[in-house]
C-alpha cells in the first residue's frame, strides 16, 4: 500500500501523543466585557440571565501563562471576528493556542478589570465575563436645565462631590462635561470641601460635549484609607461658572455614593450626587504607572524602556502607548539598569499588538508570579519590535512619574516618562483571592415589608455572615444589621424603623479566605402604620369592564398630561401589578410623553406627612426592551414622585417637593419622599416623563401601591396628650389596655399607675391586659369635648396584666377640668378620670324601659337616679334590676342628654355584682 502524506501525518500524531507531547490545539478566545450596570439585561447571556451593559469599541487582551509567544488582543467593535456582538461587549479572537489565559481591559476608560487563568477551548455554557468595578460609579446622562433636572442658576464656580474610599489609592476620575471652554482644577480633599489635598491636582479645560474628561493619578500619589471620606474638588478659574452631568435620573433610586453627595459651591445636596466615576486600588491590585497618552517622543528608537519602583510583589499589567500601531511588540522586565546595560532579565517576557485600531495602546499581560517582584525595588521595563526595527513611544516630558523615567535605545530619555498604565499584585495571592459572590440582589417583597421592620433575603455561593448598613432617605448610612451566623440562604429581620419610609441599606457578606462581597445600594419602604390617606392608593377600584384588561381611572385621582390607564398585568408588555390585581400602566409609542396624576387630601398644618409608591418602567426601541447607551439624556425615563405641601394642584408650581427622577428598568422599585403641610391640604404626585428621537420607541410606566400617611411625633405622656396636645397626630407609650370593642364600644387603655386614661379607635386587634404603645390622630369629639386617638396602631405590644379599677363615689366619676384642654363634667367633682377604669358600688334606682341598655345608681352621693350606667355589652340576664344593691366596675366615660353627664360603661358580666 502506497503512503501518502496525510497518514504519514496520522503516524506522527500518534507517536507525538504516545510520547506525552501535546498537539498544538487552536480554539477562539473569547468573552464579554460588562460594566457594572446592575438593571440592564443583556440580550445575549440569558441562561442565566446577566445584568450589565456592554463597553462598545473597547480593548482586551491577555497571555497564556509560561508563554512568550504571541499574546490576544482584540476589541469589541462589530467586527468579522465578532459580528454585531460587538455592541454587545463580545471579543473574540479566533485560532489562538488552547491553555490558560489570563485577560485584561485596557486601561483608556476605566482602571482594568482582570480574569486570571481562564481555561480555553471554553467549555462552559455562559461566557467568560470581565466587569469593570469602581469605588463610585454613576450615569450621567443630564445636567441641571436639561431634561428634568432642577436648575435655576447660570451654573456653580465649585462643584464636588463626597466620597467614602474603598481601597488605598485613588487612580481615575472619569467626569462628563455638558458644556465646552470652561477652565477647571480637579483636586482630592481630605474628609469635605475644607479639607487639605491629599495629591496632585490636575488642570483640564472642559471640551464640547456632553464629553468625558479622563484624569490619571499614579498608584500611590492620591493616598486613600478605606472608609474614609474624601471630596472631590471641582473649581472653575476665577469667578467663571460651569457645570457638570451629574447622575439623573438614578437608577431604582440607588445612591451612586453612600454617605456622599453633591456639592454646589460648597453647599450639599444629600438627594444627588455628581456623574462620576472614581476608580481605586481595592481589589488585591496595585496601580504604579498611570499616565494617560500625551506627546510623542520626537526620535525612533530600537528600544524604549522606563525604569520603576515595585509597588507589589508580582508584575501583572503593563499598557504603553506607541505611534505605530502596525506591528507585534515585546516587552521584558530586567532588574534594574545601569550604564545601558540591563539587569538579569525577571520572569517572561509577553508579546502582543495594539488593541484597537486608532487608539495605540499596547496591553502585555502577565498571570501571578511570571514576573515576581520585590516592593520598593527599581526594575527596568523595556519594549522592542518583535520583527525588529525601529519605534517612536508616546510619553510625557513633564514630570508623569516619580519612580523612574524613559531610557531610549538604554539611554536616560531626557527627562520623559512612558505614557502607559502598569499594575502589580499587591501581595502573593491577593489578585486572584475570590469575592464572597450574590446569586442574586437582596429582596424585600410585598409581603416582607412592615410597618417598622423589613425583612431582606438573598443567596451568597458560599457561606458567609451578614452586614447591613441602613438609614432613611438620601442613603446616609446611620445604622448597622450585623449577623455573624454563617449562611447561603440568607434572611435578616431589620427592625426598629419608621413608618412609611424609604430606607437605603447595602449588604456584606464575609467569609474565611474570601474577600468580602459588597452589594450596590439599594431601597425599599416601610409600609404605613397609621390611616392612609389617600383614596384608591393601588387603583384596586376600576370600573367595570369592557375593555377586559385596562379600566379609566378616576376621582380621588386626577391625571394629566398623557393617557393612563389601569392594567391588570395583560396590558402593554404584560407589566405585573406590583401588589393586588391591578395598577396605574401609562404608555406611549413612538414619541416623547409627559405625564402625572395627583389627589389632594385634608392635612394639618405644621404636620410631617411620608409618601411612598411602587414605580416600574420600560423603556423600548423598535419593540426591543432598551439596552445600551444609558447616558444619553434622550433616550431614557424619568419618573418621580413629589408633595405640595400647599395643596396646590400645579405639578410645575415651585411649591412641589419633587424627588430626583429615576427610572426602574423591568422591575418594580419602591421610592418615598416627605414634606411638612403648610395648609389644610396636602397634594401628592407621580410624574412620569419620557424622551426619544427615535422611531417606534415606547415609554411604559407603572404606579402602585401609594401610601400617604401623618408622622407621629416624638411619644408624649397621657397626661400631655390630653391636657395640652392640640388635635393631631400623637404617640404615646406604655398604656395598658383596659376594654376592647367588644366590651365598650372602642379600646380604652390607661397607664400603670392609674392617673390617666383614654379611648382609643383603632381596626387592629389586642386583647385586654396588653401593654401597647400607640400612634394615631388626637381628636376631640364636638359634642362631648372626650379627647380620644382615631385611627390608632398598636406599635408594640407585649402581655401584662389589667389594671384594677379604682374604686370612687358616684359624684366623682368623669371629674373636673383637666389641663387648658380638657373641660369640666357638670355636675362631678374630684380629679378628671374619663378613660379611667373605675368602681363604683350603690343601689339601681332605675332601668332602661325598654330593655337593658342602661342602668342608673347611686350611692346617695348624687341627687337624682345618680350616674347613668351603660349595660348594652351585657347579656340582659347580666343586667341587675331595680333597688338591686350593685357594685360596678367600668370605663369612665361621658354622654349628652341636652349637656354633658357623667357614664360608666359596663364591659363584661364580672363588671357587676
Amino acid at each position: 500500500m502506497k503512503r501518502t502524506p496525510f497518514m504519514a501525518a496520522c503516524v506522527l500524531a500518534l507517536v507525538l501523543l504516545a510520547s506525552g507531547i501535546a498537539l498544538c490545539v487552536t480554539c477562539d478566545v473569547d468573552g464579554y466585557i460588562l460594566d457594572p450596570n446592575w438593571y440592564a439585561h443583556h440580550p445575549q447571556l440569558t441562561s442565566p440571565q446577566v445584568l450589565g451593559t456592554g463597553m462598545y469599541e473597547y480593548g482586551i487582551a491577555g497571555s497564556r501563562g509560561g508563554d512568550e509567544g504571541a499574546g490576544f488582543y482584540a476589541s469589541t467593535e462589530s467586527s468579522v471576528d465578532n459580528n454585531f456582538w460587538g455592541i454587545y461587549g463580545y471579543f473574540r479572537k479566533p485560532n489562538m493556542n488552547a491553555g490558560d489565559w489570563t485577560l485584561a481591559s485596557w486601561s483608556r476608560w476605566w482602571r482594568p478589570a482582570f480574569l486570571f487563568q481562564v481555561p480555553y477551548p471554553w467549555t462552559i455554557q455562559s461566557k467568560a465575563l470581565l466587569r469593570l468595578h469602581a469605588n463610585m460609579w454613576s450615569y450621567r446622562a443630564s445636567w441641571p436645565g436639561n431634561t428634568y433636572t432642577p436648575y435655576t442658576d447660570a451654573g456653580w464656580n465649585e462643584i464636588g462631590q463626597t466620597f467614602v474610599a474603598t481601597g488605598s489609592s485613588v487612580t481615575l476620575i472619569d467626569i462628563r462635561c455638558p458644556y465646552a471652554g470652561v477652565n477647571w482644577t480637579a483636586s482630592v480633599l481630605d474628609g469635605g470641601p475644607t479639607g487639605a489635598p491629599i495629591g496632585p491636582s490636575k488642570s483640564f479645560t472642559s471640551p464640547s460635549g456632553p464629553s468625558d474628561v479622563r484624569l490619571f493619578w499614579n498608584g500611590g500619589e492620591l493616598p486613600t484609607v478605606p472608609g474614609h471620606t474624601y471630596y472631590l474638588k471641582l473649581k472653575a478659574s476665577g469667578t467663571t461658572t460651569g457645570l457638570f452631568c451629574e447622575n439623573e435620573p438614578t437608577p431604582d433610586m440607588s445612591d451612586a455614593m453612600p454617605n456622599g453627595c453633591l456639592y454646589r459651591n460648597g453647599v450639599a445636596i444629600p438627594s444627588r450626587d455628581l456623574g462620576v466615576t472614581i476608580c481605586s486600588d481595592d481589589d488585591g491590585i496595585v496601580t504604579n504607572i498611570n499616565i494617560d497618552k500625551a506627546g510623542t517622543f520626537p526620535v525612533m528608537t530600537g528600544a524604549v524602556g522606563q525604569t520603576f519602583i515595585a509597588r507589589g510583589t508580582s508584575l501583572l499589567y503593563f499598557a504603553p502607548w506607541f505611534a505605530d500601531h502596525s506591528t507585534d511588540y515585546v516587552a521584558t522586565v530586567y532588574d534594574g539598569i545601569s550604564g545601558g546595560t540591563p539587569g538579569p532579565k525577571v520572569g517572561f517576557a509577553k508579546q502582543n499588538s495594539y488593541v484597537r485600531y486608532g487608539d495605540p495602546q499596547v496591553v502585555f499581560v502577565w498571570q501571578p508570579n511570571e514576573v515576581p517582584l520585590t516592593p520598593g525595588h527599581t526594575y527596568y521595563i523595556e519594549v522592542t519590535r518583535a520583527s525588529g526595527g525601529q519605534l517612536q513611544f508616546i510619553g510625557t516630558s513633564s514630570g508623569g512619574y516619580a519612580g523612574g523615567e524613559a531610557y531610549a535605545n538604554r539611554m536616560l530619555a531626557g527627562g520623559w516618562d512612558m505614557s502607559a498604565c502598569m499594575m502589580e499584585e499587591a501581595s502573593p495571592g491577593s489578585a486572584m483571592q475570590a469575592s464572597v459572590r450574590f446569586l442574586n440582589d437582596p429582596q424585600v417583597a410585598m409581603a416582607d415589608r412592615g410597618t417598622r421592620s423589613i425583612t431582606v433575603r438573598w443567596d451568597t455561593d458560599v457561606s458567609s455572615d451578614t452586614t447591613i448598613e441602613y438609614g432613611p432617605w438620601n442613603a446616609n448610612y446611620t445604622n448597622v444589621y450585623y449577623d455573624s451566623s454563617l449562611a447561603t440562604s440568607h434572611v435578616a429581620t431589620i427592625t426598629g424603623l419608621d413608618p412609611n419610609t424609604m430606607y437605603h441599606f447595602r449588604v456584606k457578606c464575609a467569609a474565611s479566605f474570601y474577600k468580602a462581597g459588597v452589594t450596590r445600594d439599594l431601597q425599599t419602604c416601610t409600609i404605613n402604620e397609621t390611616a392612609n390617606l389617600l383614596g384608591n392608593p393601588s387603583f384596586e377600584t376600576v370600573p367595570a369592564p369592557p375593555p377586559t384588561h385596562h379600566r379609566v381611572i378616576g376621582a380621588p385621582w386626577v391625571m394629566g398630561g398623557m393617557s393612563a390607564e389601569a392594567g391588570d398585568g395583560a396590558y402593554f408588555n404584560s407589566v405585573p401589578p406590583y401588589d393586588g390585581a391591578w395598577f396605574l400602566e401609562p404608555a406611549v409609542n413612538g414619541g416623547s410623553c409627559n405625564g402625572w396624576l395627583y389627589q389632594t387630601v385634608p392635612a394639618t398644618p405644621g404636620v410631617k406627612y411620608n409618601f411612598t409608591a411602587a414605580l416600574y418602567s420600560v423603556m423600548k426601541e423598535n419593540s426591543i426592551e432598551k439596552y445600551d447607551v444609558w447616558y444619553a439624556d434622550r433616550r431614557l425615563d424619568y419618573m418621580r414622585i413629589g408633595i405640595d405641601p400647599t395643596g396646590g394642584t400645579d405639578p410645575t408650581a415651585p411649591s412641589v417637593q419633587w424627588t430626583p427622577t429615576m427610572y426602574s428598568q423591568q422591575h418594580w422599585t419602591n421610592v418615598g419622599t416627605q414634606a411638612t403641610a403648610t395648609a389644610n391640604n396636602i397634594t401628592v404626585f407621580v410624574s412620569y416623563a419620557g424622551i426619544t428621537t427615535m422611531p417606534n420607541a415606547w415609554h411604559i410606566f407603572g404606579v402602585d401601591d401609594c401610601r400617604l400617611s401623618a408622622v407621629s411625633p416624638a411619644p408624649i405622656s397621657i397626661a400631655q396628650l390630653k391636657g395640652s396636645t392640640p388635635d393631631g397626630p400623637v404617640s404615646v407609650n406604655d398604656l395598658i389596655i383596659t376594654a376592647v370593642p367588644g366590651e365598650a364600644g372602642a379600646y380604652y387603655a390607661e397607664n400603670a399607675d392609674r392617673t390617666e386614661g383614654i379611648r382609643i379607635v383603632s381596626s387592629q386587634t389586642v386583647d385586654v391586659g396588653t401593654r401597647v404603645g400607640v400612634t394615631g390622630t388626637l381628636t376631640t369629639d364636638p359634642q362631648t369635648h372626650e379627647r380620644y386617638i382615631a385611627g390608632a396602631a398598636f406599635i408594640s405590644t407585649s402581655a401584662d396584666s389589667e389594671p384594677r379599677p379604682l374604686f370612687m363615689q358616684c359624684k366623682n366619676v368623669g371629674g373636673a377640668a383637666f389641663g387648658t384642654k380638657v373641660l369640666a363634667v357638670p355636675g362631678s367633682v374630684g380629679p378628671h378620670n374619663t378613660g379611667l377604669a373605675v368602681r363604683i358600688a350603690g343601689k339601681v334606682m332605675a332601668k332602661d324601659p325598654g330593655g337593658s341598655a342602661y342602668i342608673w345608681v347611686n350611692d346617695g352621693s348624687i341627687s337624682g337616679n345618680g350616674i347613668k350606667v351603660d349595660t348594652s355589652h351585657l347579656s340582659s340576664t347580666d343586667v341587675p334590676n331595680v333597688n338591686d344593691d350593685v357594685a360596678v366596675s367600668g370605663v369612665s366615660s361621658v354622654y349628652l342628654d341636652g349637656v354633658v353627664k357623667p357614664m360608666l360603661i359596663a364591659r363584661r358580666a364580672s363588671d357587676i355584682n
